[in-house]
């Protein structure tokens, strides 16, 4: 039979970005927005946002999901005001 030592409640195990007592993964949010003037003509701006989220799968290995969203005051002749844009990414961290 073995003894059993108690755990220090203080002290923090080594944590890889997986939470093993719970079912979730910690997945940091990401958000952006820029706005960008014309100079010429100042009826004629941008805006463009993203936001993100990205999760760690193992160790230095991610995925990522952005979304992003471009709108336009005054577009080209046929073209929209607004464009989306979503992407998956896999994520490795070097450094």
């Amino acid at each position: 039979m073995t003894a059993r030592h108690a755990r220090n409640p203080c002290e923090q195990p080594y944590h890889d970005g997986l939470d093993r007592n719970r079912t979730s993964v910690r997945a940091p949010l990401s958000a952006g927005i820029e706005y960008l003037q014309g100079l010429s003509d100042t009826g004629i701006y941008r805006v463009n946002s993203d936001v993100g989220v990205t999760a760690n799968l193992w160790k230095s290995l991610g995925i990522s999901f952005t979304f992003g969203e471009r709108y336009e005051s005054k577009p080209l002749p046929g073209k929209k005001t607004r464009d989306t844009t979503t992407a998956v990414s896999l994520v490795c961290t070097l450094i």
